[in-house]
C-alpha cells in the first residue's frame, strides 16, 4: 500500500495478488470534510495472475 497526503486531499494505492486467479491495483483519491476522510473516487486494473 502507497499513501500520499498533502494536506486535506490523499491517494492511495493497494496492489491485491491472486484473488481468485486475478491480480487487482486500485487507486482511491479521498478528501477530508470535517475532520473525516471521505473516499471521493475509485479506479482499478485487473490483471491476470502469474
Amino acid at each position: 500500500m502507497r499513501i500520499e497526503i498533502v494536506g486535506t486531499a490523499a491517494s492511495a494505492r493497494i496492489d491485491t495478488n491472486d484473488v481468485s486467479g486475478f491480480c487487482f491495483t486500485d487507486f482511491f483519491h479521498l478528501l477530508k470534510v470535517e475532520g473525516r476522510w471521505t473516499v471521493i473516487s475509485k479506479i482499478f486494473h485487473t490483471h491476470v495472475a502469474p
